[in-house]
């Protein structure tokens, strides 16, 4: 098995590193055709490069050896319908969005021996097509295949497609402690921070926020555990870290864009409620966020 033709579906923070980390491959990005243009007359400007990467829209595409999915969360809706017309009977297809469903999701439109779990961990700042990421200080994409502790014949072709990329890649044999790990992360240090409207040096300098943090932290690993799922609970060293930086979801506020709070807390509440849980803390932040995203909306400004 070989990997030579690859396509990418989202190209905006995420996906910039992606392009960054693939710029001697065959790589070609797809989107709808307003998207395309946009790509095509603009590019993405990585790190101070202008880059302008091969582009088609999902009409134009054609079967691929790797599909990396890298969209937002609210954006799968509309990609789940058109993806089959990539996928061919050996294609793997990767999902670097945030989250813990996205792969169920996809398992509902293609084979489910064609997917890779994957997640990947990266600070980014974004602003419009202008995207910039220190490439060091990048963990980059862990990847597994559930209850599939070695290598197979899918996971030695990424590898040595990986081989031929700047991209930082690791192999997980849990790749599913892993996905919940960073699901963790980011819903109690990014959602927070969204609805206090600070850098991530909060968590260090208050106790209270903290301990929000830390009651969040906790809800999402009472739902993991109910699923026979445990991972390591100390999700972020504080002590070196950019007291400014902002996360996605406090982004999107500042840019007046919807978040993914959905993905966030709205599948850890349907979770959580499969099992008979409740989270208060959970629930309360979710209503928070909304009701942010209504005031951005101007639905109420007084």
């Amino acid at each position: 098995m070989d990997i030579q033709k690859v396509a990418l579906i989202g190209a905006g923070s995420v996906g910039a590193y992606v392009l960054w980390g693939t710029e001697n491959i065959d790589m070609t990005v797809l989107a709808d055709a307003k998207r395309t243009n946009d790509l095509g007359s603009k590019g993405i400007v990585i790190n101070g490069v202008c880059v302008h990467p091969k582009v088609k829209t999902f009409d134009e595409a054609e079967i691929y050896d790797l599909v990396i999915l890298s969209t937002k969360y609210h954006a799968l809706e509309e990609i789940l319908p058109v993806l089959p017309k990539f996928v061919g009977k050996h294609t793997l297809v990767m999902s670097l969005l945030n989250g813990i469903d996205s792969e169920e999701r996809i398992a509902t439109v293609i084979p489910r021996e064609n997917i890779v779990y994957s997640l990947i961990k990266i600070t980014s700042k974004r602003l419009g097509n202008v995207i910039y990421f220190d490439p060091q200080k990048t963990p980059g994409i862990f990847y597994g295949i559930p209850d599939v502790g070695e290598k197979n014949e899918q996971l030695f072709a990424l590898e040595n497609f990986f081989a031929k990329t700047k991209l930082k890649t690791t192999f997980s044999k849990d790749i599913l402690s892993l996905l919940w790990q960073k699901y963790a992360l980011n819903i109690s240090y990014n959602l927070p921070q969204a609805i206090l409207g600070v850098g991530l040096g909060a968590y260090r300098d208050s106790e209270f926020v903290a301990n929000i943090q830390r009651a969040l932290a906790s809800e999402v690993a009472s739902v993991a555990n109910s699923y026979g799922i445990y991972y390591d609970q100390n999700l972020l060293d504080l002590s070196n870290i950019d007291p400014e930086t902002r996360y996605s979801t406090l982004q999107d506020l500042d840019a007046h864009r919807h978040t993914e709070i959905e993905m966030f807390l709205g599948v850890l509440l349907k979770k959580a409620l499969t099992k008979g849980l409740a989270l208060p803390f959970s629930h309360y932040t979710y209503n928070l966020i909304r009701a942010l995203e209504e005031k951005n909306d101007g639905k109420f400004n007084y």
